[in-house]
């Protein structure tokens, strides 16, 4: 289903083919789980590597949050900052290290995260719900920015460290399987051009680059970056699993 048709959707909820490739594992905030993975494996003297590489996916809802997971969000702005201050100098360096906005600090957002045993987040991303009271990031480099319909959701900040690389389909499989949850067809995301040009010559056909302008990104070396605004569609998920697992911004 490309964005056209989404924008003509009667109904939010409507059913739609979809297979998870990770079924009954999008909400898993059991956090007494993982602090019985952590005492277990001590008790056996399996030392703190063992669970730092053991993930748990976390489902963090817009709102009030617990201790924990007020713990496992900054982590996370942790890794944000890690990867574009430090890494590829997009935002600016913080003496707290974190990077964080507006839409994080007024808690507009949700993020999924998969955290270790230690409460260290490997990979993570946020989800950035429309309402009458707020238009996405995205909206400011749309030709028409009021053609975003109420309750779309845009993907933002995806990170993912070396350590939890080889858990990446496992976090995208949770992702889309929570979106599929809430009712959602498609989603909001800025990608690279180059990265665009890729999926164009491989065939891709779940996505579509909106009329707009694009987002530059300047390191402090001087690169530049462009980036696209483009709506995915969930039902062609298995390309949105090659699309995402790619660094957006």
């Amino acid at each position: 289903m490309m964005y056209s048709q989404f924008l003509n959707k009667t109904a939010p909820g409507e059913p739609y083919f979809f297979v998870s490739p990770y079924p009954g594992k999008a909400y898993s905030l059991h956090w007494s789980h993982i602090m019985h993975c952590f005492k277990e494996t001590n008790e056996k003297n399996e030392g703190p590597s063992i669970v730092a590489t053991h993930y748990t996916p976390f489902i963090i809802r817009s709102g009030l949050k617990t201790d924990r997971e007020t713990c496992l969000v900054e982590d996370h702005y942790r890794r944000r900052h890690e990867q574009f201050a430090i890494k590829y100098g997009w935002e600016e360096v913080r003496a707290d290290g974190m990077e964080q906005d507006g839409y994080d600090r007024f808690g507009r957002c949700d993020y999924v995260l998969l955290a270790n045993a230690l409460g260290q987040v490997g990979a993570g991303c946020r989800l950035i719900w429309s309402t009458p009271t707020l238009d996405l990031p995205i909206s400011k480099l749309l030709d028409n920015s009021q053609s975003v319909p109420l309750g779309s959701v845009e993907i933002s900040r995806i990170t993912g460290t070396p350590e939890s690389a080889k858990h990446s389909l496992e976090f995208l499989g949770h992702l889309l399987t929570y979106l599929h949850e809430r009712g959602v067809t498609g989603f909001y995301v800025t990608i690279r051009r180059r990265l665009l040009e890729r999926y164009r010559h491989s065939g891709f056909d779940c996505y579509e680059t909106l009329p707009g302008k694009a987002l530059e990104k300047t390191s402090r070396t001087g690169n530049k970056e462009y980036f696209l605004p483009v709506w995915i569609g969930v039902k062609g998920y298995q390309q949105a699993f090659s699309i995402l697992s790619h660094s957006c911004a």
